[in-house]
């Protein structure tokens, strides 16, 4: 079905002050604007009434009660575009949103203040293991009352949780004889029947692996870089490194492992992945003189949370990264790859971007984790405003306007869509909806 006009998400034109909210913003498991003084007109003329259980997990740090939800301003919007899409499709009430054992949404629920039980304090930030098994629940519930598989769309480290789960939940603490175990429950793979990640940190993030000085770069400007990103990651995320999720999301953290010391299971589940990829070309004729050759290499930096990595869903590469293909040959132009068998699909989010880099003098000497935030978007300039980044890929923006973000349809559709319309046009084209 392709969404009429009518039925389009408003305020598709960013503005500058949708850019400063970016900025503020920025970075991982996280803008569209226009004006809001006025009513927001209804997306759809009429509601979904197609069958299918979708369960949407959010990322690090963000309330399960904001997602979909019209912000005012609408620069706060958070995967608007693709749940409000959804939504003129299929059924609301079979769409849910998986609320973390620790998320910020339980403090809305309590009054007010975080149940002194939840530990970490209703952050959104707790063991990616011990949320698996609290999504594993969620799938076999809904899949036994429908009596039907279910689809599974995931942001962030709702992606790493979603990835535990599918692992049959692996524990990181062994049984008593020093052996691999699972947690209980969490054997719901078969009843799962797709599954979309975006901007995923399939292998680990790659700012988590700079904290714990596991980075293994020799190039200054891509540390130099990495140490901006974690500067407005950790101001904007809570981000603490030695909180459960930080630990898990680390480039080879047993969590990471033990989900991916196996073949992501088949059973005819189709996997379809989009990663940021955004490719940065250093430009100063100050250091240059400084750090020669350094200019001249481009930096493939991912969303600046997550660096591409690699395609093998085993790999561990020790920077991490977002790709996620089985068996995918050369992307073609577009950024498109997908298996012989047609199981696995992967979208690069490509941008290509001049970094004038000779700020850096100014901050050469604070470089590390207690850089502050503001020096880290002075430093990162105009990289701030790429819509592939990762605190800005769920704004309304990035998901709907594709004169920001434009993907190769593969749905029989031809040309090139949002991210938003690719994904439902994936669920139309297997339950046979046409327009």
């Amino acid at each position: 079905m392709q969404i009429p006009q009518s039925c389009k998400l408003r305020f598709m034109q960013k503005t500058s002050a949708g850019f400063l909210a970016v900025m503020i913003m920025l970075s991982y498991s996280l803008a569209g604007c226009g004006s809001d003084m006025h009513t927001h007109p209804p997306v759809c003329s009429t509601t979904g009434t197609h069958d299918r259980q979708i369960i949407f997990l959010h990322g690090v740090n963000q309330n399960a009660s904001l997602m979909g939800v019209i912000q005012n301003p609408t620069a706060n919007d958070i995967f608007v575009p693709l749940l409000e899409s959804l939504q003129c499709v299929y059924n609301p009430a079979d769409i849910h949103i998986f609320q973390y054992l620790d998320d910020q949404a339980l403090t809305a629920q309590n009054g007010g203040v975080c149940p002194a039980t939840i530990s970490p304090p209703c952050v959104s930030q707790g063991a990616v293991g011990d949320n698996a098994v609290q999504l594993s629940t969620m799938v076999s519930s809904l899949s036994q009352r429908a009596n039907q598989k279910v689809t599974v769309i995931a942001y962030s480290m709702g992606g790493a949780i979603t990835r535990s789960m599918l692992a049959g939940c692996p524990s990181i603490t062994p049984d008593a004889a020093g052996n691999p175990q699972t947690l209980s429950g969490c054997n719901v793979a078969s009843m799962v029947s797709d599954v979309f990640f975006i901007n995923v940190p399939q292998q680990g993030s790659y700012l988590l692996a700079l904290k714990q000085s596991l980075d293994t770069s020799n190039n200054p400007i891509e540390i130099a870089l990495g140490w901006a990103a974690y500067a407005i990651a950790k101001g904007t995320m809570g981000l603490v490194a030695n909180d459960a999720a930080e630990v898990d999301m680390t480039p080879g953290s047993p969590n990471i492992i033990l989900h991916n010391q196996n073949l992501p299971p088949g059973g005819n589940i189709h996997y379809f992945n989009f990663f940021g990829d955004i490719q940065i070309h250093p430009i100063s004729n100050l250091l240059d003189l400084i750090i020669p050759g350094a200019s001249s290499a481009t930096i493939a930096a991912g969303d600046l949370v997550i660096l591409p990595g690699v395609d093998d869903p085993q790999a561990v590469p020790a920077a991490g990264g977002s790709r996620f293909c089985l068996a995918c040959g050369t992307q073609d132009s577009n950024g498109y790859a997908s298996s012989p068998d047609g199981m696995y699909t992967q979208w690069a989010l490509t941008d290509n971007l001049s970094w004038d880099y000779s700020v850096l003098v100014q901050f050469i000497q604070s470089l590390g984790a207690s850089l502050p935030q503001s020096a880290g978007q002075h430093l990162l300039g105009n990289i701030l405003n790429a819509p592939e980044t990762h605190l800005d890929i769920y704004s309304d923006d990035s998901l709907y306007n594709t004169s920001s973000i434009q993907v190769e349809d593969h749905t029989g559709r031809g040309g090139k869509t949002s991210i938003a319309n690719e994904i439902l046009w994936q669920l139309e084209k297997e339950d046979g909806i046409t327009q």
